[in-house]
């Protein structure tokens, strides 16, 4: 099995010397795993392949979710450098889930391969992706669940070691990226002179709230809606920064009374006895941040519709206290 610009799956002897390293003795205790299905998930990320399996061992079976590749820090632009491999998405993954507890599925270990090849092994969630949901009671569900999860984070500050940063070096390159690719799309606009005054502004903001892991790359299709809530999965984007960026990832592209319906329902839950006078300003900077880092990205020839909308949406948001 292989998916373009994805790594190659691991046959089914070397992924079950994988299990068998990262896997705890809970479900070996002793005994042989043996590998009883395996179905591949389509667009992991890139560079990474990923499936479902079910295994066996002596204590029973179980329905994991494997993601596969190399544990190497990327040098895609859009990323920043802010990818350590998978080994650093376990180890956000397994900082998320300690504090949440919920909404994050089970990290159950890592693992290193004898072709030089990584995985990675977390419990099965069966869900709906928040995409194909398309509802604003769900979304709201997960905004919810950002608020609460980054008010435990903050309880317990200590999880920070070892996780990146959006540092004003990383927030800053956005905007010059942005401006390359929307020149060549729509030459017309003066992206820097219409912002740029705003985005250092923005920049400040964001880098003076609070730092709260972040799921990074929070879109809809990244959160999976069952019946006991929002799973939040791929943690390979986690960074620690504003909250807020989490709620404008999550809310892009919906219609004003669903962002503002996700805006109360995240600040009710993370500031139950009311939010700082200053949130307003980090959430406007926080879709700025995003927007850019989106239309840094040149649209495929399909998308241009889009494309043009989203720079619409960052051209008329509001100016905030710049001149």
């Amino acid at each position: 099995m292989r998916a373009s610009s994805e790594a190659a799956f691991p046959d089914d002897a070397e992924l079950l010397r994988r299990l068998g390293r990262g896997l705890s003795t809970s479900l070996r205790d002793g005994g042989d795993l043996q590998l009883i299905s395996r179905a591949p998930v389509a667009h992991p990320g890139r560079g990474y392949s990923a499936e479902l399996l079910e295994v066996s061992g002596a204590t029973g079976g179980a329905a994991l979710f494997a993601k596969h590749g190399a544990d190497v820090t990327s040098a895609d632009p859009f990323r920043g450098g802010h990818v350590g491999g998978l080994a650093y998405e376990f180890r956000a993954q397994s900082r998320a889930y300690a504090v949440a507890r919920r909404g994050v599925a089970t990290p159950l270990g890592q693992a290193c391969g004898s072709d030089g090849g990584m995985s990675i092994f977390a419990t099965q969630i069966q869900g709906v992706s928040l995409a194909d949901a398309k509802t604003r009671d769900r979304l709201v569900v997960a905004a919810r669940w950002l608020g609460d999860f980054h008010r435990r984070w903050e309880i317990v500050a200590d999880s920070s070691a070892g996780l990146n940063c959006l540092d004003a070096p990383f927030l800053a390159q956005w905007l010059e990226s942005a401006v390359v690719t929307i020149d060549s799309h729509s030459p017309e606009v003066d992206v820097r002179a219409a912002i740029g005054g705003c985005y250092q502004e923005d920049i400040e903001v964001l880098l003076t709230a609070p730092r709260i892991l972040l799921h990074g790359d929070c879109y809809p299709t990244n959160a999976l809606v069952d019946h006991s809530g929002v799973w939040l999965i791929d943690w390979e984007l986690a960074v620690l920064g504003a909250g807020e960026v989490d709620v404008a990832t999550l809310t892009l592209g919906w219609p004003d009374a669903s962002v503002a319906a996700c805006i109360s329902a995240y600040t009710e839950a993370r500031w139950p006895s009311g939010c700082p006078p200053e949130t307003g300003r980090r959430f406007l900077a926080a879709r700025r941040y995003v927007l850019l880092r989106i239309l840094s990205i040149p649209p495929r020839a399909n998308r241009l519709e889009r494309y043009l909308r989203r720079l619409n949406m960052l051209l008329t948001l509001p100016p905030g206290a710049c001149r």
